[in-house]
């Protein structure tokens, strides 16, 4: 996000020096940045003959990865009333606030999702509801939601099998312990922050971590990298 913030800043700059008199020549740019960490940055933009204010001068920026990302968020707290199916526990009064503070931290990351998958427990959809209007408003114009009731319950073996049918550039996962927990101490392999030894010990209800790996089809042990890690709570 900061970088794109930089370069939003850069452009602007230098659309406002390209500028001469009222009414400027119709110009399109195209602009490809390697970077090695986030694959290519494509940025396009455009101004017509009408004076526009700097800010309107970039109209799409738009981010792409040479490999995905898996977004993994354990559903928010839960309650345990009385002769409730454990599938059908609701959020607690704490994980309905913390679904809130939840949701504006996905607004603040502004991820590019393209697809989620929700588990069908209703704690589970609880979450991603709550979440959700965070989402959408940075979410790709192909966004696709997605219940999938193999989700609950699953197991890492069924979790992966799950993950190779997967075709998104950024997936988000709303699930259950102990399989999240399990399936991030699988499959990643490097960690330059140490944020798995706090996993390992706990990936606890509110907990979301991005994972970047090679392909949906080669994901396996010890394949992929652990970038974001945060645990989403009320104050």
């Amino acid at each position: 996000a900061r970088f794109a913030q930089w370069l939003q800043r850069a452009f602007r700059a230098s659309m406002i020096s390209k500028r001469s008199g009222p009414r400027a020549r119709h110009w399109l740019g195209i602009l490809t940045i390697l970077s090695p960490r986030h694959g290519h940055v494509l940025l396009c933009f455009q101004t017509g003959s009408r004076p526009r204010p700097a800010k309107s001068s970039m109209s799409m920026v738009e981010f792409t990865r040479k490999v995905p990302d898996l977004i993994i968020m354990r559903h928010s707290k839960s309650a345990y009333p009385l002769g409730v199916p454990d599938h059908d526990r609701p959020l607690s009064e704490r994980g309905s606030r913390d679904v809130q503070a939840a949701r504006q931290w996905f607004t603040q990351q502004a991820f590019p999702i393209d697809q989620a998958w929700v588990s069908s427990a209703l704690r589970a959809q609880q979450t991603w509801a709550g979440i959700r209007p965070g989402i959408r408003e940075t979410a790709l114009p192909t966004f696709d939601e997605s219940t999938v009731p193999e989700l609950y319950e699953a197991s890492v073996a069924q979790l992966l099998s799950l993950l190779t049918t997967a075709t998104a550039r950024t997936l988000l996962v709303i699930a259950h312990n102990p399989g999240l927990e399990q399936l991030i101490n699988s499959v990643v392999g490097r960690d330059v922050h140490g944020w798995l030894s706090h996993i390992r010990a706990k990936f606890p209800t509110g907990a979301v971590c991005v994972i970047r790996h090679e392909d949906w089809a080669t994901l396996a042990e010890g394949q992929a990298e652990l970038v974001t890690y945060a645990v989403t709570r009320a104050s």
